[in-house]
């Protein structure tokens, strides 16, 4: 179980999960068939490939459980199970990345904007020539505009895409082409237009994503609502995040 709570600062999937990760699926003696619930916000994109190749090296078949949200990097962390089960409140997310900007001045944390932000201030401009509008616009709309940030946008979001296309294909079994097709839908914000944009079960099954409802009626239902709710108690100040299995449980606090 992976749950972390999005609205405190240091929730986000980060390259510290990847040794508590570790440590509970050496308290399971690496087992050969993992089911992994998540509630989770997203995070940094590279710290979710490292996850994956971490789950990877060491289980044989995982199975994502998502029983209220998987958003962004947690997406795309669901993408590479084998199965995604997902209660009928699910939500899944776009997986176009974050790019962080700089701090917050307050919680010190970094503070992120979707890439695809950047990339749109290009449709701007090209709109506002096309139009024929005050080139004093233009000239002040360039003037704030860092080729290095443009830069970084592209290959974020082409990132993101590749790994969602290699994972569908290498652990759901999707058809190259197809996995193309969902990938580039996952990360196209004029589709979907908010990074927060819901994909509920029915709209991943629409995709093409392996993915099995999870309704009241499933024999699996009340243990896991229960796992879920009583794991949101759980994450709540201090406590940010919470790793558990079986019979251990190893929680992430805010510093003081």
């Amino acid at each position: 179980m992976y749950y972390s709570n999005p609205q405190l600062p240091g929730s986000s999937i980060n390259h510290q999960d990847i040794s508590m990760f570790h440590e509970i699926l050496r308290i399971l003696e690496y087992p050969k068939d993992v089911d992994l619930m998540i509630h989770s916000g997203g995070g940094v994109v590279e710290a979710t490939e490292k996850l994956v190749k971490l789950i990877w090296s060491k289980v044989e078949s995982l199975r994502v459980i998502v029983m209220e949200f998987a958003k962004s990097a947690a997406t795309l962390l669901s993408l590479a199970s084998n199965e995604i089960l997902m209660s009928f409140m699910a939500e899944l997310g776009p997986i176009d990345p974050l790019i962080q900007v700089g701090f917050d001045q307050v919680t010190k944390q970094p503070e992120f904007r979707p890439a695809w932000s950047y990339l749109h201030v290009l449709d701007i401009l090209e709109e506002e020539l096309k139009n024929k509008r005050d080139i004093r616009i233009v000239a002040q709309l360039l003037s704030v505009i860092d080729p290095t940030k443009l830069d970084i946008a592209r290959k974020a979001i082409a990132y993101s895409q590749t790994l969602a296309t290699e994972w569908m294909v290498k652990y759901m079994g999707i058809h190259p082409k197809k996995a193309r097709e969902i990938a580039k839908k996952l990360c196209d914000s004029k589709r979907l237009l908010s990074h927060g944009r819901v994909i509920s079960v029915e709209d991943a099954c629409n995709l093409g994503l392996k993915v099995q409802k999870l309704d009241t009626d499933h024999e699996l239902w009340p243990l896991l609502y229960q796992l879920h709710t009583r794991a949101l108690m759980a994450v709540r100040p201090p406590v940010v995040k919470l790793f558990e299995c079986r019979d251990h449980t190893i929680r992430g606090s805010l510093s003081k």
